[in-house]
């Protein structure tokens, strides 16, 4: 049987250790010693994990999707989904204007996960329009990756936004 929980400081090291191996090199490289995240256990060892953070662009709180990484051995089972579904509630908690996550294009399963959740996939154009350009550049400089070649940019569009 799993659980899915808030990570304990005594889990951080096995939760990063998951990341560094679930990721290619380059990209493990990235993964952050984990503070917010959520774990799933099974057999009390982390299987999956999904890192997050909070900051402030143009006087919104944003909730911010780190990482998701699941064990290779445990894919396949709704683990991830789970994870962000439990990542995003807390969020809400927390009365966040928005939710983001920036994901690589080709990584379907991820994108397909944040598109199901109420996110849309923006470019800077998009963020200009929303933020205005000391915004942008202001979240542009909390996520690095956003300028990264193949990596797109995912956002919710409800109490933050208007449709459009």
């Amino acid at each position: 049987m799993t659980e899915i929980r808030a990570m304990k400081k005594s889990e951080a090291k096995e939760v990063k250790k998951l990341g560094k191996k679930t990721f290619e090199w380059f990209e493990g490289l990235f993964i952050p010693d984990p503070k917010d995240c959520f774990v799933e256990v099974e057999e009390n060892k982390v299987i999956g994990a999904v890192l997050y953070k909070y900051f402030s662009v143009a006087n919104k709180k944003i909730g911010y999707v780190d990482f998701i990484f699941v064990d290779k051995a445990a894919h396949g089972k709704g683990i991830g989904s789970k994870l962000v579904d439990r990542c995003l509630k807390a969020m809400e908690k927390e009365a966040c204007d928005g939710y983001s996550a920036l994901v690589r294009d080709d990584n379907v399963g991820s994108w397909k996960m944040f598109v199901n959740n109420g996110l849309k996939r923006v470019g800077l154009d998009d963020l200009v329009r929303k933020f205005g350009v000391p915004g942008m550049l202001n979240l542009t400089f909390k996520i690095p990756f956003n300028f990264a070649t193949g990596m797109d940019f995912y956002l919710t569009y409800y109490s933050l936004f208007l449709y459009y």
